[in-house]
């Protein structure tokens, strides 16, 4: 049984393209490089591909410049419902500033750091007999353990969650021009401000 084929379709120009939809030259070849035009079909699929780009940018669904409106204002939405929920946090107290987060760590170090100090001297004055030698071998070990402790380090799994919250406060403070937060300087470093 012999096939039949139908008629061979004629490959669209731009030009052709340009002078029937009333439209530049340079509009086809954008369209072309966006996608919204197969390169290379005929006339007839440019046709119809032309028509669905100019429903969806009718109906709101997509710019002229091919840009998705409908994902852009998806995105927008998550991040206004992300700054909502961010003022109500703040409103109820559940969310802690960086600064006076820090500022409390900062406060609780050198307090346990002052009183573990101060250990040796508390002992003696608690154990009257306690030699000058056993005085300086406490006073070393409390010393070693405060050396022991400036070098530990989150875990892993709370060092990222950390991380993780200030990006997000960050990111939230750019959106709304705020001041919000600081560096992630002071957590990835691990340095005595974020690294406890």
């Amino acid at each position: 049984m012999a096939e039949t084929r139908g008629p061979k379709r004629k490959q669209a120009t731009r030009e052709e393209f340009a002078r029937l939809m009333e439209i530049t030259h340079q509009d086809v070849t954008k369209l072309v490089l966006k996608g919204v035009l197969t390169r290379g079909a005929p006339i007839g699929q440019w046709l119809v591909e032309y028509g669905r780009h100019m429903k969806k940018v009718a109906a709101g669904w997509q710019s002229d410049a091919g840009f998705d409106l409908i994902g852009e204002r998806a995105r927008l939405a998550a991040v206004q419902a992300d700054n909502i929920a961010l003022d109500v946090a703040r409103k109820r107290g559940d969310v802690i500033p960086k600064a006076a987060m820090a500022e409390a760590l900062n406060f609780l170090h050198g307090n346990i750091r002052a009183k573990l100090l101060a250990l040796p001297a508390r002992f003696r004055s608690v154990a009257p007999g306690t030699t000058a030698a056993q005085y300086v071998a406490l006073d070393g070990l409390v010393r070693e353990v405060l050396t022991e402790l400036s070098s530990d380090r989150f875990p892993p799994v709370v060092r990222r969650v950390a991380e993780q919250y200030f990006r997000d406060l960050q990111a939230t403070a750019k959106i709304n021009g705020q001041p919000v937060g600081g560096q992630l300087s002071d957590i990835e470093s691990g340095g005595e401000r974020g690294g406890r």
